[in-house]
């Protein structure tokens, strides 16, 4: 079992079950069970750039949404068990926003 502190956020627990009959295969996200995190960052290309050079296997370039996500960068990568994760930036924020009230977590400053 092993603990990730995410600044002075969130805590991750992270652990594994030990059991004689545990499937090995990795529900893909689109499956019932299956999921992943997601974390954002204000920098994708250069935290992509920093998993790379770590060894990190990662699933592609940053891609770019439209429509109601336009403006929203995402990327996949792997765990050293082979579990998806995903890093998102919007840094200037998401198509939809413009049209719709700031949300009360959005805590950024306009002016930035």
């Amino acid at each position: 079992m092993r603990m990730i502190r995410c600044g002075h956020g969130s805590n991750i627990e992270l652990f594994e079950y030990a059991s004689p009959d545990k499937r090995h295969e990795l529900p893909r996200n689109s499956d019932t069970g299956g999921h992943h995190f997601c974390f954002y960052v204000d920098d994708i290309f250069k935290e992509v750039a920093h998993l790379e050079s770590h060894g990190v296997t990662v699933l592609g370039e940053p891609s770019l949404n439209s429509g109601a996500e336009s403006g929203e960068y995402w990327c996949y990568f792997l765990t050293p068990w082979g579990a998806q994760l995903e890093l998102v930036s919007y840094p200037a924020g998401r198509g939809y926003e413009q049209h719709t009230a700031k949300p009360l977590w959005d805590t950024r400053d306009p002016a930035d």
